[in-house]
C-alpha cells in the first residue's frame, strides 16, 4: 500500500511550479506526540523535500524551545518552518512563515511591513466563510479541516469528502486538506483542484 509519504512525493515531483510554497505540512502535536521534538524530527526523514512543518504549542515558552530546536534540522533537510500565531517570534527564529488561527485571520492582514519577500503566510479555515476571511488575511495558503474524524479534535464536526472536494474545486487559492488524512482516505480527496495534504499521524503510517 503507498504511503501518504510515497504519495506526497510522487505529486511533488509533479508539480514543480509553486516550488517556494510548501503542499505537504506536518503539524506538531503536544497532546498526541510522547516528545514533540524527537517525534517530530523522526517523521522529518519521511517528508518530501520542500515540505512544510507547522509549530504550535500552548505554553510560549515551550513554543519558543521547539522553534528553536527545529529550525537548523528543517532547513538542513530542505524543510520550511511555519511557526503558528506569533509572526515576531517567527521572524526571530529564521522560520520561513506563519499560521495564523482562523480568529487571527478574522482580523485581517499581518501589520508588519517588514517581512521577507518569501515568508509564507497560512491561516485555519474551517468553512465557507473562514476560508474567506483567510484570503482576505493575504494568506498564501489555507489549511482547510478538518475534513475527516481526527484525533486532534475528536467530536468536532467534519467537512466530508463531498463538502471538502465542492469547496476546493475552482478555487484559486491553494488550499490544504487537514484533518484526519490517512493512507486509505487521501487518495478520494479532489487533489486535483487541493493543493496539496496536511497530516501528523499518517507520515508514520
Amino acid at each position: 500500500m503507498r504511503t501518504v509519504a510515497k504519495l506526497a512525493s510522487r505529486l511533488n515531483w509533479r508539480r514543480l511550479d509553486q516550488p517556494s510554497v510548501p503542499q505537504f505540512y506536518v503539524l506538531t502535536d503536544q497532546d498526541r506526540f510522547d516528545n514533540p521534538l524527537v517525534d517530530t524530527l523522526e517523521i522529518f526523514q519521511r517528508l518530501p523535500r520542500g515540505a512544510g512543518v507547522i509549530v504550535r504549542h500552548r505554553d510560549s515558552m515551550q513554543l519558543e524551545a521547539l522553534t528553536r530546536a527545529i529550525v537548523p534540522h528543517a532547513h538542513r533537510l530542505g524543510l520550511k518552518v511555519l511557526l503558528a500565531g506569533d509572526v515576531r517570534l517567527a521572524l526571530k527564529h529564521h522560520c520561513d512563515g506563519v499560521h495564523l488561527s482562523q480568529a487571527r485571520a478574522r482580523r485581517g492582514p499581518l501589520r508588519i511591513s517588514s517581512l521577507p519577500p518569501e515568508f509564507i503566510i497560512s491561516a485555519a479555515a474551517h468553512d465557507g466563510l473562514s476560508l474567506r476571511r483567510a484570503v482576505g488575511a493575504r494568506a498564501q495558503v489555507v489549511m482547510l479541516s478538518p475534513v475527516f474524524a481526527t484525533l486532534s479534535h475528536p467530536g468536532a464536526n467534519t467537512l466530508g469528502l463531498h463538502r471538502f472536494n465542492n469547496m476546493v474545486a475552482g478555487q484559486n487559492q491553494r488550499i490544504i486538506a487537514l484533518g484526519g488524512i490517512t493512507t486509505q482516505n487521501v487518495k478520494r480527496l479532489n487533489l486535483g483542484a487541493a493543493y496539496g495534504i496536511g497530516a501528523i499521524g499518517a507520515w508514520r503510517d
